[in-house]
């Protein structure tokens, strides 16, 4: 994605409302419509698990619903943690891991794709959270054992030219975590990300980068 055009990251960012506008509910995985097994409805419930259906749901912690002041996560909206540097990867390439060709996943035959979450995210994978539309033309679902919240589903996107693009995220967090006095506690605050930093950000490496190929330009020509 160039960055020649850089007033303003609406520009870059969000679907057009009429592109939302022409979109309906079958169009997209919620985590509120899709079926659930007995054992999700059990837990769902606040039954007690026994030790083997607990370890049928997977070990990452996930957070879901109102994760921050006024922040909430959308049943039908995909997830994805990320560090800052592969979220200035995203920016500069202009999609979600669209440089990579031929992985779309197929169930039993491989593990390719981009792995998100439906309805919530997991802190263990970087500080930063994407969200998008999960458009079913996207993404396709996966079977629950990822993650600890019987809800919170396992979904992957295809990387490539069919990924999801930057122009579909439509909204970044940013986690803030602070320790206990004795260490032993994490708390995690959600934030929404000021977008105009990571612009600043990726703008300012490149014009460092610029100045470093012409200081090795002017070395070469002895200037």
């Amino acid at each position: 994605m160039s960055l020649d055009n850089e007033q303003g990251f609406e520009k870059k960012v969000g679907p057009q409302m009429s592109e939302v506008a022409m979109s309906s509910d079958a169009d997209f995985y919620s985590i509120e419509t899709l079926p659930r097994s007995p054992l999700q409805e059990k837990a769902v419930r606040g039954e007690k698990l026994t030790f083997d259906e607990s370890i049928k749901f997977g070990r990452d912690k996930v957070l879901s619903g109102q994760v921050g002041e006024g922040i909430s996560t959308r049943p039908d909206r995909a997830y994805r943690s990320v560090d800052l540097e592969t979220l200035k990867k995203y920016y500069r390439e202009g999609g979600i891991e669209v440089s990579a060709g031929g992985d779309e996943f197929v169930p039993g035959e491989n593990n390719a794709g981009v792995d998100w979450y439906l309805g919530g995210f997991a802190p263990k994978y970087g500080d930063y959270i994407l969200e998008a539309a999960a458009r079913k033309s996207k993404f396709q679902i996966l079977p629950p054992g990822m993650s600890s919240d019987p809800l919170v589903r396992h979904i992957k996107s295809k990387g490539g030219e069919t990924g999801v693009v930057f122009s579909e995220i439509e909204r970044i967090f940013k986690l803030e975590r602070e320790n206990s006095q004795d260490g032993q506690a994490e708390k995690i605050l959600v934030k929404n990300y000021n977008v105009d930093d990571l612009v600043k950000a990726v703008t300012d490496e490149r014009a460092a980068a610029d100045q470093l190929r012409l200081a090795d330009v002017r070395k070469s020509l002895g200037i």
